[in-house]
């Protein structure tokens, strides 16, 4: 649970209640700051004389939920976390709309509805588009990624009263079908059903990372490219015109096609992608064989060195007939060595393991005949990479067939064969891998860019911004912040709730970057304010350094205190006066003590429950 009060003392006069902040009063300070509440009522009107929480409250709260730590419980238990939290926090009143009482599955549940019949895409570009200087947005990077989805779901209520009638009539997005499914797993979980997820980011000006802008769920069995050609020939025309100044869309390779490459060129946006190596393989060997001269850049701002050679054009077909031209150029870089060695060879100690429990049950499980055995051992070792596998060697087993206690005179006979071989990595072909590894090729369908060191530059640069969108579904898959609460079965339910898990994106990275550019000008980092090695400052280090050192409200005797705080001298204090008045005032006693029978009574509501279940469990 991310905020999670605490009991120091029983005694009745004397009660001592303890709230950790976290960085909560940073995210409620960009909502109020962005208006957030009174948009969102704007755009899902929710009226009647039975209404107590407006749609901008239960937004801000879910968003709250997913943005409030590590490895929350879920929407289902939302009714027992917002109990945890000072209700300040909230943008709840007791007295107007109920109060901590009146939030629970169904009022989530039916704004999940209504974000899905205005249409989820289209929520997250209208409310976005309104937040950020469309100017800025001049250069964006698309990126998709999977989440996987552990056995059935967790709750039918949910389930049973979900819209399933929704037309969606206000989308203007394309809504794609979001169904759970197995498909092509980029967290490891082949086994598992997953649903997908498109993304686009933009780097604005003073930002040092991009921000989400777009974000769309499709089936988990839909693969990459359909999807990239779908939007681009699709969507792409409706963000521009929310962007007019879009001019650049960066993807992997995926977007390496006829069809996508068309779809944003005749938008007046050039791609920058990288070209799979099945589709420049002439080009590698070259590169590999040292038969291309390769130039030598500095990137100023880095210092880092880097090779590139332009490798002329390619062009690229459909089998209608379309057709396009991108410019090549191809990347090299010795400072990636340490870490293509590293990868490289986790991926060939991977193959080794994998190839060694393959073979062993051809031991513990053996076939019936030698020629299912030397079969299963040409499936197992068929698409071999880094490793290299002994001669097989064929153990006969003997024995009696028939069920029951066999004859006198019965022979026995072969009843199973065993197959055994030995693994080991090649190292030769691990370090042919590596030096591949270093060389890639970047396409770009601007054909009228001068060729020369300043471009190559500008090229090397902006593609490897995708790292920046790429950070986006690290910082989802490290913390399991937003993706614990895929438990839904309707379609339209899911794409709301990934509606929801970008705007939560949206205010993280916002978040993020106002936290560095304090670290940056007060030359601090959380290496330094830890005193603990910390290279990285990823959300999760972030969440982890508030978890740990962050503000806490203390209430005893009807008085406030805010501990871990110098409001004149303080990490935190400094990234709420970056975003405004709004952030600053969670930070301040006063708040707190103008509603403090509120804050009390959920704790006690909290304590009360947890007692009950101690009482029922036996604790």
């Amino acid at each position: 649970m991310a905020i999670i009060p605490n009991k120091k003392d029983s005694q009745e006069d004397d009660q001592v209640y303890n709230f950790s902040l976290l960085h909560m009063g940073l995210t409620a300070g960009m909502m109020i700051k962005d208006n957030l509440i009174s948009i969102v009522n704007t755009m899902l009107p929710k009226r009647g004389p039975h209404v107590n929480l407006s749609s901008g409250q239960c937004v801000s709260i879910l968003l709250q939920r997913l943005l409030s730590g590590a490895l929350p419980a879920g929407l289902s238990k939302i009714s027992d976390w917002v109990k945890t939290v000072p209700i300040n926090l909230l943008s709840l009143n007791t007295k107007i709309d109920g109060g901590y009482t009146s939030i629970n599955r169904y009022v989530l549940a039916d704004v999940l509805d209504r974000i899905a019949e205005y249409g989820p895409a289209n929520f997250v570009t209208d409310f976005i588009a309104k937040q950020i200087n469309a100017e800025e947005v001049q250069a964006v990077n698309m990126d998709s990624t999977s989440i996987h989805f552990h056995g059935n779901p967790q709750d039918p209520e949910i389930v049973e009263i979900s819209n399933k009638d929704s037309k969606e009539q206000n989308a203007r997005f394309s809504e794609a079908t979001a169904a759970i499914k197995h498909g092509y797993s980029r967290d490891n979980h082949d086994e598992l059903p997953q649903v997908n997820v498109l993304g686009i980011a933009a780097k604005l000006f003073g930002d040092a990372r991009p921000i989400m802008i777009y974000g769309s769920a499709f089936s988990g069995n839909e693969n990459d490219i359909s999807k990239f050609k779908q939007f681009c020939e699709q969507d792409l025309a409706k963000l521009k015109e929310l962007y007019p100044n879009l001019h650049v869309i960066v993807m992997d390779s995926a977007g390496a096609n006829a069809k996508t490459l068309r779809a944003c060129k005749d938008l007046n946006i050039d791609v920058i992608t990288r070209l799979n190596d099945n589709l420049v393989k002439d080009d590698l060997n070259k590169l590999g064989q040292d038969k291309t001269e390769m130039k030598t850049i500095v990137d100023p701002s880095t210092g880092k060195q880097i090779q590139y050679q332009f490798l002329g054009t390619q062009e690229f077909k459909h089998k209608d007939g379309d057709a396009i031209t991108v410019q090549k150029c191809a990347f090299s870089s010795e400072c990636l060595r340490p870490q293509k060695e590293k990868t490289i060879t986790k991926r060939a100690e991977k193959e080794c393991e994998k190839l060694q429990k393959s073979l062993k049950k051809l031991i513990t499980k053996p076939c019936a005949c030698e020629e299912d055995a030397l079969k299963s051992f040409d499936t197992i070792t068929k698409n071999i990479k880094f490793c290299e596998v002994s001669k097989p060697k064929i153990e006969l087993v003997y024995g009696f067939k028939g069920k029951g206690r066999p004859p006198k005179d019965a022979q026995k006979e072969i009843v199973a064969v065993k197959l055994f071989a030995d693994v080991s990595i090649n190292q030769d072909l691990v370090k042919q891998a590596v030096e591949k590894e270093l060389f890639y090729v970047i396409a770009s369908t601007d054909l009228n860019a001068t060729l020369n060191d300043e471009h190559a530059l500008d090229l090397y640069k902006t593609y490897h911004e995708q790292s920046g969108i790429e950070g986006c579904w690290k910082d989802i898959k490290a913390t399991g912040t937003f993706i614990d609460s895929i438990f839904l079965e309707s379609e339209s339910r899911i794409r709301a709730l990934f509606a929801l898990i970008t705007i939560a994106l949206f205010y993280q990275r916002r978040l993020m970057n106002k936290v560095l550019k304090v670290m940056e000008e007060e030359k601090i980092s959380l290496s330094s304010l830890e005193q603990k090695a910390t290279y990285v400052t990823s959300w999760k280090t972030f969440v982890e350094y508030m978890k740990n050192n962050g503000p806490k409200i203390t209430i005893f005797n009807g008085q406030v205190a805010i501990t871990n705080l110098k409001m004149n001298n303080s990490f935190v204090t400094r990234i709420a006066e970056s975003i405004g008045e709004e952030a600053v005032s969670f930070y301040k006693k006063i708040t707190y003590e103008q509603r403090l029978d509120e804050t009390i009574d959920s704790y006690e509501c909290m304590l009360a429950k947890m007692e009950y279940f101690h009482e029922i469990r036996g604790v």
